[in-house]
């Protein structure tokens, strides 16, 4: 027999115009929604340094939740705001001279905590005499932050979290490992799509890769 070749095409046309659709009805309203959910937190926070509630009643409790709920809101309104800044190359980056490990060791330092509360190991290693690069410190430490926070809910207790920076030949690497759970190919092929989540502990509104990508 003569060997033959099969070609397979698939258009994927208009699963992209309802991915885009749904993605403009979604920023248009968290356009709508800034206004009153800004002015909603300013509120609860001001109202947090008057109200007094006894401790371990059922008021305290329910203000304590209103309160975390308000400020979850408010914060998923901006990542979704940010999501449309940058898919339309709305944010310029401030670029400054910066020392990569000083920003991996800052991550070590801010997510420690967490990682002990939820009884996690975090470590961080860093190649020495890497040289100074031209990048926005505030938003490459979002992307680092998301990576960690993403490796901690999904790594079981006794478990490890590493970040690494090392000099391959003509790049700098950061790696963010962990323990946990994986992802088949399948998911990993999804994971940067907006609000996919995959594995046990999802949280959030699966926002934190499509920024970060």
């Amino acid at each position: 027999t003569r060997p033959g070749l099969v070609l397979l095409l698939r258009d994927v046309t208009e699963e992209r115009e309802q991915e885009k659709l749904k993605m403009d009805f979604v920023l248009r309203a968290s356009h709508e929604l800034r206004t009153p959910v800004s002015g909603l937190r300013m509120a609860m926070d001001l109202l947090a340094e008057r109200a007094v509630f006894a401790p371990d009643t059922r008021e305290a409790d329910l203000f304590e939740t209103v309160h975390t709920e308000t400020k979850r809101l408010g914060d998923l309104v901006t990542d979704l705001l940010d999501v449309s800044r940058l898919s339309h190359a709305e944010t310029p980056l401030k670029l400054e001279s910066v020392q990569l490990p000083k920003l991996a060791e800052e991550a070590h330092a801010r997510f420690e905590p967490m990682a002990m509360e939820r009884r996690l190991k975090i470590t961080s290693a860093v190649a020495e005499g890497l040289p100074e690069l031209q990048l926005d410190p505030n938003q490459f430490s979002r992307v680092l932050d998301n990576l960690v926070a993403n490796a901690i809910r999904h790594t079981p207790p006794g478990g490890e979290v590493g970040i690494t920076v090392v000099a391959g030949s003509d790049a700098i690497r950061i790696e963010v490992r962990d323990s946990g759970e994986g992802l088949t190919r399948r998911q990993l092929a999804r994971i940067f799509e907006p609000f996919v989540q995959f594995g046990r502990n999802t949280g959030g509104a699966g926002l934190g890769l499509t920024l970060s990508r």
